[in-house]
Formats: C-alpha cells, sequence, structure tokens
C-alpha cells in the first residue's frame, strides 16, 4: 500500500468504484475513513460548479447533471455506499446528501472514489436490469449511464 500512495503522490491517478470498507492504509489514500451501505439513495447530483472542473468536460446536457440511480416511487435503487471523509472533497451528493463521489488531492496524484459499482450503473442500463432509473418512459435523453465513462474518459484525458 505504501508503494500505491507514493505513485499517487509523484503523480498517479486512481479511479474507484465502491469503497466499501476502508482499512486505515486505504482511508488514507482514498480520504475516506468509513462507508454505510443502502437501496435508499435514488439519485445524485454534482456539486455546483463542478460542471466547469476538467473532470467533467464532457458532460455538456442539462440532465447530466444528476444521474438517476434507481425509481424512488416505487422504491427501488442499486446498492451505494456513502462515505465519511477525512481528507477527501465531494465532487457529487446522493439525494440524501451524502457523497457519492470524492477525490483525494495528495501532491502531484488524485485518488477518485464513487459511492457505487460500475457494474450497477453502467450495465444494468444495458440489460434493463436498473430497477426502472430511466426519468422517462420513452423517447427522452437518459444520461446517467454515459455519466460514469465520460467521467473516467476526461480524467484519463487529464
Amino acid at each position: 500500500m505504501e508503494q500505491l500512495t507514493q505513485w499517487v503522490m509523484a503523480g498517479g491517478v486512481i479511479v474507484s468504484p465502491a469503497c466499501i470498507a476502508p482499512s486505515e492504509h486505504v482511508a488514507k489514500l482514498f480520504g475516506i475513513t468509513a462507508a454505510s451501505y443502502t437501496k435508499s439513495r435514488y439519485f445524485a447530483s454534482w456539486e455546483d460548479g463542478m460542471m466547469m472542473e476538467k473532470e467533467l468536460e464532457y458532460m455538456d446536457e442539462p440532465e447530466e447533471k444528476d444521474f438517476s440511480l434507481g425509481n424512488e416511487r416505487l422504491g427501488m435503487a442499486i446498492k451505494t455506499y456513502g462515505y465519511t471523509l477525512s481528507t477527501a472533497r465531494v465532487l457529487a451528493r446522493f439525494n440524501t446528501g451524502e457523497p457519492a463521489v470524492t477525490v483525494n488531492e495528495m501532491d502531484k496524484g488524485r485518488v477518485y472514489s464513487f459511492g457505487l459499482l460500475w457494474r450497477d450503473v453502467i450495465q444494468r442500463s444495458q440489460l434493463n436490469k436498473d430497477f426502472s432509473a430511466q426519468r422517462s418512459y420513452s423517447n427522452d435523453f437518459e444520461p446517467s449511464a454515459d455519466t460514469f465513462p465520460l467521467f473516467v474518459r476526461s480524467v484519463y484525458a487529464k
């Protein structure tokens, strides 16, 4: 873990889904001290002002400011992990106010953590097993699954 921390401090970047149970070393690297699991977070929104950040440069539609994680009316949502932060900064928050996406800056590097699993937000929607997370029934733009690859693309380009 020490080598990984040194690599990040020298300019390395980590993008991680679901930091579920941070140990002492992981907590230092991610800037997260605890994670709480639930299936009652139905959407998340990028923090105000974040749409201008380099990490979100490819997200240019108003619908991409929020991403849907389930259907509150039906009481169904994917597994999510809200974080308790030490040194990380919040990039997006769940509808409950808890951090959904964080970044921990360490010297020249960064560690990004999402409070969800990639398979739940990307693959589920492609297989139509996303707990009716779409905001419209038909013929509408639903970018929720697109925001995550776009985020990784912009971090890679950066």
